[in-house]
């Protein structure tokens, strides 16, 4: 037991002092939050395109609202000669109208030396659009208000019915945290099993496995190295969380409820797509529905979970691997799942009481992120124990198959070793 321990805390300080994971742990928080604000600032620092607009009708003139997208000047300028002059005259671009026939308008064009951007083009379109339908209610002698009161703008709210009570069920909310937890999970399985992969391959290549070997039996040194790289995951995730909830709070602090007060009418002149805009605005509003603690508890455990599976996996492969050159034939096996697990989850949250959901947040190869995906949507607590079963066993039967190719790929060398081969270590006595 004590030597267990003490790979543990070889692996584990070996990588947190260094500078590189100082350095991840802070400024990825960091980087993360000063992003949008980034995407943002810019966004809104971009100037607005001037637009010349030739209406042949006479029926536009001044109708058209004016955006941080696009600001619009009527000309009487003839079209061809504008299109001669129109970037001395500092336009960005030509609308032309010509004579329309309002039950069928053809033939409207935007001239310009360069593509005009897409949220700029949706919003030049929906203003054409709104003009065009008030001329059409006009010529039918129908009033615009009139008409407008009679259209029906209605919501349904799902209510889940549990054992616990009634709930709202928020798609909106739930769609974004999926996504977001099952991407979370991704990265991090392909990341800490691939650094539990290079340092078996590091240790390999420099024949250090020699001499631990000599006084560490590999079933330990084989679980030294993973739960040690597992308390550096932890620890980096612990990191992370921290930072990311004293910058929450500064930032609630900063902005106090201006956050969770956003209107989609605000986004949408902000030249976001409308339908765009207004799930932000849902997702803002509703945000508090999320049962923070029951999400990360979980996340907590399949974190650890799938990573403790992949893990043992990644480190049976590496240690058939040479050099790090076969690291990559013997570890695009053991990815393959992780990668698939991902598109289940794309489907997960589209049907998330789906058979295809249910059966993917069981299997262990797809579970950690699966099951993260369908959680936010509400999942039977049977479903999530037997889940956590079937990984815990799942993890159990990796390693004691990842032991067995372990104790023997650790002191081969020169030999070129393949999937067959290692299924033939399984069976090895000796």
């Amino acid at each position: 037991m004590n030597k267990l321990l003490l790979i543990i805390q070889r692996e584990y300080l070996s990588r947190v002092t260094r500078k590189s994971f100082i350095l991840t742990t802070l400024l990825v928080p960091l980087g993360l939050a000063i992003l949008p604000a980034i995407i943002f600032f810019v966004a809104r620092s971009t100037d607005a395109d001037r637009v010349a607009v030739v209406d042949d009708n006479g029926l536009f003139a001044n109708k058209f609202n004016n955006s941080r997208l696009i600001t619009f000047e009527f000309e009487n300028q003839p079209i061809e000669s504008l299109k001669q002059n129109y970037k001395e005259k500092k336009y960005d671009g030509i609308l032309y109208i010509p004579k329309l026939d309002m039950e069928n308008p053809k033939g409207i064009r935007y001239y310009s030396s360069r593509s005009l951007g897409f949220n700029a083009s949706f919003y030049l379109q929906s203003e054409l659009s709104r003009e065009i339908e008030k001329l059409r209610l006009n010529k039918a002698g129908l009033d615009e208000k009139f008409i407008e009161n009679l259209k029906s703008k209605m919501s349904i709210e799902t209510i889940i019915l549990s054992e616990e009570g009634e709930k709202s069920d928020n798609k909106v909310v739930a769609l974004v945290t999926a996504f977001i937890m099952g991407i979370i999970i991704y990265i991090t399985l392909i990341i800490y099993g691939v650094m539990v992969m290079n340092g078996v391959v590091e240790e390999k290549a420099n024949r250090i496995m020699e001499v631990i070997v000599s006084s560490v039996q590999p079933f330990q040194m084989l679980m030294g190295k993973i739960l040690g790289i597992a308390a550096v995951g932890l620890t980096q995730l612990a990191g992370w969380i921290i930072i990311s909830v004293v910058l929450g709070q500064v930032a609630f602090a900063v902005f106090g409820g201006q956050l969770s007060n956003v209107q989609a009418d605000t986004l949408t002149q902000s030249g976001i797509n409308a339908r765009d805009a207004e799930a932000m605005a849902v997702f803002m509003k509703n945000i508090d529905s999320i049962n923070f603690t029951e999400l990360f508890v979980l996340f907590i455990f399949y974190f650890f979970g799938g990573y403790l599976f992949y893990a043992s996996l990644y480190a049976a492969a590496a240690s058939g691997a040479n050099d790090p050159g076969d690291v990559q034939s013997l570890s695009f096996p053991v990815t393959i799942p992780i990668i698939i697990a991902f598109f289940i989850l794309q489907i997960a949250v589209n049907d998330p009481n789906g058979a295809v959901a249910f059966w993917g947040s069981l299997i262990p190869f797809t579970s950690p992120i699966v099951m993260l995906g369908r959680i936010p949507f509400g999942v039977p607590i049977w479903q999530t124990v037997l889940s956590m079963a079937c990984l815990i066993a799942g993890f159990l039967f990796t390693t004691w198959i990842a032991a067995k190719i372990y104790r023997v790929g650790i002191l081969m060398y020169g030999k070129k070793v393949t999937l067959k081969e290692l299924g033939k270590w399984v069976f090895y006595k000796g």
